[in-house]
């Protein structure tokens, strides 16, 4: 289910547009770039979108995940942890997944 609203395709565009899903890996990353201002300054550039901004990165982990099994050749993924209760998500990363 992409996103619907143009202003949220917006959002989904800006995040996805972070230079760190572009850096080889392996690397992580953490609270120290990712944390909760991360996302309100992305939100505060867009008003009116609100509750949306769950969807919105919903939608951003399966492209991301998607996208990095699709980079590494994968042809299997295996889900575990709290995300896999969410059946949005586990929608989404079906959907995404090569």
């Amino acid at each position: 289910m992409p996103c619907r609203d143009v202003s949220t395709k917006g959002l989904l565009t800006a995040l996805l547009a972070e230079p760190h899903y572009a850096v080889s890996h392996p690397t992580s990353t953490g609270k120290e770039h990712f944390h909760d201002g991360y996302l309100e300054d992305h939100l505060r550039e867009r008003p009116g979108i609100d509750g949306l901004g769950v969807t919105t990165v919903t939608e951003l982990t399966a492209r991301v995940v998607g996208g990095e099994l699709r980079r590494c050749g994968a042809d299997e993924a295996i889900a575990s942890g709290g995300g896999v209760a969410n059946p949005d998500l586990m929608r989404r990363l079906a959907a995404a997944a090569p």
